[in-house]
C-alpha cells in the first residue's frame, strides 16, 4: 500500500511557498464551459509555527493568516480570460472552532475589496468572496493582501503545491467566468478529489454517493470510491485520518458518529482490518436497551452513522442480530426525538430536547431509515418483524416534511420557519429519503415527484466549478447559527445531491 507522505512541522513556518511553474498542474486551469481558475503561484506569509498537536490531512502544505498583525500575501497567474464575475477562493486545512473575518486588500493602495466570513470550518471546506472585475489588473500586477481582523488563533488554508490535478479547487485561486453547464461540472467533481471531506459523518455522505453510483455499474465512481478510501485506510492502523480536531487519530477511533463510511468500506473492502475493530469500538457503547449512544445523549445522526452501516454489516454477515441491533437504533431513537409536534435532531433520555425541525437532523433519520430498511430487505431480511415500525417512521416523517418544501422543491434550515433560509444539503437528504421510500414500495409516488422538483432546482445553487453552496454550516454554533442566513459551500452537501440523483436513477431504470 503506498504510504502517505506527510510534512513536518517545521517545513509549514517557512514565508514562502511557491508552485512548481515548471509542471502543468499549476498552470491556469481551464474548463471548456466558460470558465477559469488562476491559481496562486505564491504566497507570502508570516513565520509561524503551525499547532503541533494539530496534523494538515493528507500532508498537503499549508499557509497561515495571522490573527496578529502580520499580513498574508498572494500572487496569482495571469487570468487566461476576464469576466464580470470572480470569486477569491480559499480552503480551510485544519478546524476553525470561531468565527474569523479576513479582510481581502490591494496590498499597494490597502484597498479593501472584500472580506471573508468564515464562521467556523472543517478541512477541504472552501470560502470565497466575490471580486470586482475592475480589480482583476490589480490583482495580477501585485497579488492580494489577506489580513485577520476577527479571531484569537490563526487560520491555515491550503497551499499552492497540490499534486493532483483533479484537487486544484482545493488550490488558493481565482474563480473567473460562469458556467451554464455547472451540473455536468458537479458530476465531473463526483468523479475526483474535489469532493473530498473529512473522515467520518461528512466523509460518509460522499463515500456513501460513490458506493451507490458505482452499483449502477459507473465505473469512474467505483474508481473514485478506492481513490478516497485509500486515503484514510491503512493495512497496519485500520484507519488513518484526523479527528474534528484535526489532532492524528490513526487506529483509533473519535466517536459513534466516525461509522458512516463504513457502509462503503463494508461494501469495497470487506475483509480490511478496520471493519472488526471498528464495529468492536461502536458495539462497547450499547446500552441494556440496545441503544448505541455516547452517555445520555442521542440523536438522529444515528439512524444514518450508526444504524445504516450496522445493517450494511448485518447483510455481509448473514447476522440476523445485527441486522436487529441496526432496526433498534431507529426505532429506539424515534421513541425519544419525534412527536406529534416534529422530530428534534437530538435529546437525551431524560426527556430534554434540542433543533426541532432542523432540516438536516429530519434528513439524517430520514435517510438511514429508508436506507436500513432497503438494505435489510435486500439482504434477505425482510421478515423481520421490527421493519414495520421503521416504515411507519418513515411514513410518518415524510408526512411532515411533504407539507413544508417551498414550491421551488426545497427545505428550509429549520422547515417548519418560514423566515429561516433554505438548506440546500437538508433538501438534498430529504428529497434522497422520499425517493429511496418509493423506491422500496413504502412510499407513495407523490413523493418522488416532490424529490423531482428538489432535484431540478439544486443547480441552481452550483458555482461555475461544480461546487454545492447555500449549505448550513456544520453544527458548532448551536441554533442560532442553524436559524441565520449564513450558508457555506460543503462537499458532504454535494455527497447528499448525488444520493438524491441515484436514487431517482434506480426509480427510472
Amino acid at each position: 500500500m503506498r504510504r502517505r507522505k506527510f510534512l513536518h512541522h517545521s517545513l509549514l513556518t517557512c514565508s514562502v511557498l511557491a508552485m512548481d511553474a515548471s509542471t502543468h498542474l499549476f498552470e491556469i486551469y481551464k474548463k471548456k464551459y466558460g470558465w477559469t481558475r488562476a491559481l496562486a503561484k505564491s504566497v507570502k506569509h508570516p513565520e509561524i509555527q503551525f499547532p503541533p498537536e494539530k496534523r494538515i490531512p493528507l500532508g498537503w502544505p499549508a499557509f497561515p493568516v495571522s490573527h496578529r498583525s502580520e499580513h498574508t500575501v498572494l500572487h496569482f497567474e495571469k487570468p487566461t480570460q476576464t469576466s464580470s464575475q470572480a470569486w477569491l477562493r480559499l480552503t480551510a486545512a485544519i478546524d476553525f472552532r470561531e468565527e474569523k473575518k479576513i479582510d481581502v486588500l490591494l496590498p499597494k493602495s490597502g484597498e479593501k475589496i472584500g472580506q471573508f466570513n468564515i464562521r467556523y470550518a472543517h478541512p477541504f471546506q472552501p470560502f470565497q468572496v466575490k471580486v470586482m472585475k475592475k480589480h482583476l489588473r490589480k490583482i495580477q500586477k501585485d497579488g492580494i493582501e489577506l489580513r485577520q481582523i476577527t479571531g484569537k488563533k490563526d487560520a491555515w488554508f491550503f497551499g499552492p503545491t497540490i499534486d493532483h490535478k483533479d484537487s486544484l479547487g482545493f488550490h488558493p485561486h481565482l474563480l473567473i467566468g460562469s458556467n451554464e453547464s455547472a451540473l455536468s461540472t458537479f458530476k465531473q467533481n463526483m468523479y475526483g478529489l474535489q469532493v473530498l471531506s473529512p473522515f467520518g459523518w461528512m466523509g460518509g455522505c460522499v463515500l456513501d454517493a460513490l458506493s451507490e453510483m458505482e452499483k449502477t455499474g459507473d465505473q469512474k465512481a467505483a474508481e473514485n470510491l478506492s481513490r478516497h478510501l485509500s486515503h484514510f485506510l491503512h493495512e497496519d492502523y485500520g484507519v488513518r485520518y484526523e479527528n474534528p480536531h484535526t489532532e492524528p487519530l490513526d487506529g483509533r477511533f473519535n466517536s459513534i458518529e466516525d461509522f458512516l463510511p463504513f457502509s462503503a468500506i463494508i461494501r469495497k473492502r470487506p475483509q480490511h482490518p478496520s471493519i472488526e475493530r471498528a464495529m468492536q469500538f461502536l458495539l462497547q457503547y450499547e446500552q441494556p436497551d440496545g441503544l448505541i449512544i455516547s452517555g445520555n445523549k442521542m440523536s438522529t445522526e444515528g439512524c444514518y452513522t450508526v444504524a445504516y452501516p450496522l445493517a450494511v454489516w448485518a447483510v455481509y454477515k448473514h447476522d440476523a442480530a445485527i441486522a436487529q441491533k441496526s432496526i433498534r437504533q431507529i426505532s429506539l431513537r424515534a421513541r425519544y426525538l419525534m412527536s406529534d409536534h416534529g422530530i428534534h435532531q437530538q435529546g437525551t433520555r431524560d426527556g430534554s430536547l434540542a433543533f426541532k425541525n432542523w432540516g438536516r437532523g429530519i434528513a439524517w433519520l430520514m435517510l438511514g431509515t429508508a436506507k436500513v430498511i432497503r438494505e435489510l430487505k435486500e439482504g434477505g431480511f425482510d421478515h423481520l418483524p421490527a421493519l414495520v415500525e421503521l416504515t411507519y417512521i418513515l411514513q410518518r416523517a415524510a408526512a411532515l416534511v411533504t407539507h413544508l418544501q417551498t414550491s421551488d422543491g426545497l427545505w428550509r434550515s429549520f422547515i417548519d420557519r418560514p423566515e429561516v433560509a433554505i438548506d440546500t444539503s437538508a433538501s438534498a437528504g430529504i428529497a434522497a429519503a422520499l425517493a429511496w421510500g418509493n423506491y422500496i414500495g413504502i412510499l407513495e409516488e407523490r413523493y418522488t415527484d416532490q424529490a423531482e422538483l428538489t432535484q431540478q432546482n439544486l443547480p441552481r445553487f452550483l458555482t461555475a466549478d461544480g461546487l454545492l453552496t447555500q449549505v448550513s454550516q456544520i453544527n458548532r454554533g448551536g441554533e442560532s447559527l442553524q436559524a441565520s442566513d449564513y450558508r457555506v459551500i460543503a462537499q458532504f452537501g454535494m455527497g447528499l445531491m448525488a444520493q438524491l440523483d441515484a436514487a431517482l436513477n434506480y426509480l427510472q431504470n
